[in-house]
């Protein structure tokens, strides 16, 4: 009673000084497995070690439970950590020695098949060298906000929501989180780690996970395969917000397969900010069938930015890199062909449809986008990829800003570093600004023409793209259809009926 009635008093006062009243946690202290598992079996039971302790059986908990490692080390051993209902495990020491080892297969596990459970972890280190790490049951969740997990694979493996929020999630052989059906991943912060030659993430069937912030690293330099950021299999989705992804090999990546247990098909990928960067590979791989990339912001830098083999590709705005000082094209089956490019587009055996589209966003390579086939597809499969560009920023390095492997006219927009004028419709007109080529709309520029009838007045002809200097002639494409204003162009004098350059200028 009088534990309530003190209660009682300090939420009073809190009231009046306009504090929100905290309470510390009225801990039972544990010193052996015995206690520990009578400990943690009461609901909103509070424990905290005194000692380490080494497990000789299950351990559970219920409904409110919270469990401090207090510098201490739970060794879990060949046994499981079965958390139902919320829980959350601490470490207060003030030199952060807390510490829970594992040996079994799923050493920890959250939730079963008819029972729920959450677990936040807010410090502490969860080291485990059996095969896996943490398991999230379907309908449970995991929510870091510090501390660490490391294992040898599948660190956290995610059927269930997983938050990251701080702290660190490290794999040391083989994928860090398996994402699988159904399962949702938010990453807010922390670290996502594999430091071996697979990736970080692995999504696995008709699951999402959205980046917002934090760091994703998988920088492994192995023999035959390099450390790669997220893998993505069918009606898998990714949204990237902001936060960074550092890798050796590729950053993102799906698959290309149309059947079978790898099956890629439908896969979504969003990036609207944030920062990916990949070493020694292309960053984004999008091989997909029926997949569909939307790319609106951030900075992506790869040997090449993106290349796409299937599937639809949107990029609306953000600042894409090829980092390769040289652009070229191989022969591969499995895997990316271009280095050198900020955007690549080459079919895949799949011989599906490409849809690429874009209308804002920089890019910077040795070639800045480069449609090409390796794999010498024919002409007919060719026929199904559709490209469109209406805006951006385009610079090259060395080869060329366009490298196309058929001639296309396709450009109706954007500003490019070199004359493009041989992928512009009859209908566009490329004109110098500033030392750069900008692509517009010939009907939407309007000139000055005086009345035919006087012949002392001109009518603006515009020349095949080039800017027609005073006293040159040029080839001319059209007649008679409006161009800029202040540009110096042909023009037909009605008194003489010869062409003339002539600058036309507003009323």
């Amino acid at each position: 009673m009088k534990k309530i009635i003190l209660g009682a008093i300090l939420i009073i006062a809190c009231c009046f000084v306009g504090v929100t009243p905290t309470f510390a946690l009225d801990y039972v202290e544990a010193n052996d497995f015995n206690s520990l598992y009578s400990a943690l079996l009461p609901q909103d039971s509070a424990v905290k070690l005194t000692s380490d302790i080494t497990a000789t059986g299950n351990l559970f908990t219920t409904k409110g439970t919270t469990l401090d490692l207090n510098g201490h080390t739970l060794n879990i051993a060949t046994y499981g950590f079965y958390i139902y209902e919320n829980a959350t495990i601490l470490d207060s020491s003030a030199e952060k020695t807390g510490k829970v080892n594992g040996t079994a297969d799923f050493p920890f596990q959250i939730g079963n098949s008819t029972r729920t459970g959450d677990l936040t972890i807010e410090s502490g280190e969860f080291y485990f060298t059996g095969k896996y790490g943490i398991r999230v049951i379907g309908g449970s969740s995991l929510t870091m906000d510090g501390g660490s997990i490391s294992a040898k694979r599948f660190t956290v493996y995610n059927q269930g929501t997983t938050t990251i929020n701080e702290g660190e999630v490290r794999a040391r052989n083989n994928v860090t989180i398996q994402n699988h059906t159904n399962a949702i991943l938010e990453i807010n912060g922390g670290k996502i780690i594999t430091d071996a030659d697979y990736q970080a993430i692995n999504m696995y069937g008709s699951c999402k996970a959205t980046m917002n912030g934090g760091e994703i690293i998988a920088m492994k330099e192995g023999t035959d395969y390099k450390g790669n950021g997220i893998m993505m299999f069918k009606d898998t989705e990714f949204i990237m917000n902001g936060g960074k992804i550092t890798t050796f090999g590729a950053a993102i990546l799906g698959n290309g397969s149309v059947d079978g247990t790898n099956e890629g098909t439908n896969a979504k990928i969003t990036i609207t900010g944030g920062d990916i960067k990949a070493i020694d590979d292309g960053a984004i791989y999008i091989p997909q069938p029926n997949g569909v990339t939307t790319i609106s912001g951030g900075t992506i830098e790869g040997t090449t930015a993106i290349e796409i083999r299937a599937g639809t590709l949107n990029i609306t705005g953000g600042t894409l890199t090829g980092t390769s000082d040289t652009y070229d094209v191989i022969y591969n089956t499995n895997g990316g062909t271009t280095t050198g490019a900020a955007v690549a587009i080459a079919q895949h055996t799949t011989k599906l449809p490409i849809n690429v589209s874009i209308s804002g966003g920089n890019f910077t390579a040795p070639t800045a986008l480069s449609f090409a086939n390796p794999l010498g597809n024919s002409e007919e499969d060719l026929e199904k990829i559709t490209i469109e560009i209406t805006g951006g920023n385009f610079n090259s390095t060395s080869t060329g800003t366009i490298t196309m492997v058929e001639p296309r006219e396709f450009i109706t927009g954007g500003s490019f570093d070199k004359n493009i004028e041989e992928f512009v419709p009859d209908d566009y007109v490329v004109v110098e600004e500033g030392g750069r080529f900008v692509v517009k709309s010939v009907q939407s520029l309007q000139p000055v023409v005086t009345d035919p009838e006087d012949d002392e007045s001109d009518i603006a002809v515009p020349n095949t793209g080039s800017i027609a200097k005073e006293g040159q002639s040029a080839n001319i494409f059209h007649m008679l259809e409006p161009i800029a204003l202040g540009v110096l162009m042909l023009a037909i004098s009605y008194k003489t009926g010869k062409m003339i350059a002539k600058k036309i200028t507003s009323e």
